[in-house]
């Protein structure tokens, strides 16, 4: 967000108010991107601003992202350097290995992953990152869009292991 305030000449040390340049230049990206004015405007846990949306709002702008070429840059490198949005540990990182295309987790258990125009968005209610992601991977199986090596890589992402007193006792399995 600073890089963007000093590439544009606007001020820097309001980079976070709601009606900052770059804050209503990034609303206006997100509405183009999901094709909904994410307003009104909240703020998250860093003290930035976070913009209201829906699932499938989420799934429209990774479906836009991975197919304008307005965004191909950010596209090229989120999906080229997963690691940088993702450790490699987490279940979101190691999906985005094999992905192929832009991986994002959000607050409270929000997932969004795009490839050739297709969008998927998941949001666990419980605010669980892993069980997001295992629905993402199960809806992009059910579209054909995960490969029988890609689905055996991710198999501990795919059926993550659920716990009773600390330890595992099953996996989250379909039904």
């Amino acid at each position: 967000m600073l890089g963007a305030c000093v590439v544009n000449g606007w001020p820097i040390d309001t980079y976070l108010d709601p009606a900052h340049p770059l804050q209503q230049r990034i609303v206006d990206i997100v509405e183009i991107a999901t094709g909904i004015r994410p307003e009104p405007v909240g703020v998250d846990g860093c003290g930035a601003p976070t913009l209201r949306g829906s699932v499938r709002g989420l799934a429209q702008a990774f479906a836009t992202m991975s197919s304008n070429v307005r965004f191909a840059e950010a596209t090229t490198a989120i999906s080229r350097f997963p690691s940088l949005v993702a450790d490699n540990a987490r279940a979101d990182g190691k999906l985005a290995r094999w992905w192929g295309g832009p991986v994002k987790v959000g607050a409270e258990g929000q997932v969004g992953i795009g490839r050739h125009g297709i969008g998927i968005a998941a949001k666990a209610k419980a605010g669980g990152r892993d069980v997001a992601v295992a629905a993402v991977i199960a809806a992009a199986r059910d579209l054909g869009l995960i490969s029988d090596a890609m689905l055996a890589g991710l198999a501990s992402e795919a059926a993550p292991p659920v716990f009773g007193g600390g330890i595992p006792v099953g996996s989250l399995t379909r039904s």
